[in-house]
């Protein structure tokens, strides 16, 4: 049997949405989910030639939205941070052969972030890497990291967070790199922040 069949076979795939409240009310906390990661860890290991991966599975129950803050929770707990950490990696390389824009890939990871911790933010750190990869595959459409994050922020905020982040020394290269983009987007559309 495949995982996909397991998988419904155990009937996750009739687990309702979370509340994202804590890590029991997501699958990681139904009582057949260990048991499907141990059946797909035993299934990969006999076929590595035909590897599976959890992510179309768990597409079955959360959007990529809720999936990535279902991922997040479980990376706050002991006892499920390997297989999130595991899962995230398995999502992003799914989003890196979909070809999802880093835009898309930004709403994914900063759900819940506020602007003023955003440049030390392990998510965003995540993104910023993401949006590397993404270049990297695609040298003729590389794409810029600002737009996303005004659209999330607005202009003046991200401008008075950067111009803040300078000051800090581990937050200063990327914050001025970020603010050189801003600056260019900003002149090239003839607008300025407030600030």
């Amino acid at each position: 049997m495949t995982p996909g069949e397991v998988y419904k076979q155990l009937q996750l795939d009739r687990f309702n949405e979370p509340h994202f409240d804590k890590i029991e009310n997501t699958v990681f906390g139904y009582l057949g989910f260990n048991t499907w990661v141990k059946y797909v860890d035993d299934f990969n290991e006999k076929n590595p030639t035909k590897k599976e991966s959890m992510i179309p599975s768990l597409l079955t129950l959360y959007s990529d939205e809720g999936l990535s803050r279902v991922l997040e929770m479980a990376k706050k707990a002991s006892t499920t941070e390997a297989l999130a950490r595991k899962l995230r990696m398995e999502q992003i390389q799914r989003w890196i052969n979909d070809g999802k824009t880093p835009g898309y890939v930004f709403k994914m990871f900063m759900v819940d972030s506020k602007v003023d911790e955003l440049l030390t933010n392990p998510q965003f750190i995540a993104w910023t890497k993401y949006v590397d990869e993404f270049n990297a595959k695609n040298p003729a459409n590389k794409a810029s990291m600002i737009p996303p994050i005004v659209t999330h922020y607005g202009d003046d905020a991200v401008f008075g967070m950067l111009e803040a982040a300078k000051k800090v020394q581990s937050t200063e290269k990327l914050a001025s790199k970020l603010q050189a983009e801003q600056i260019q987007k900003l002149l090239s559309s003839n607008h300025s922040p407030t600030r």
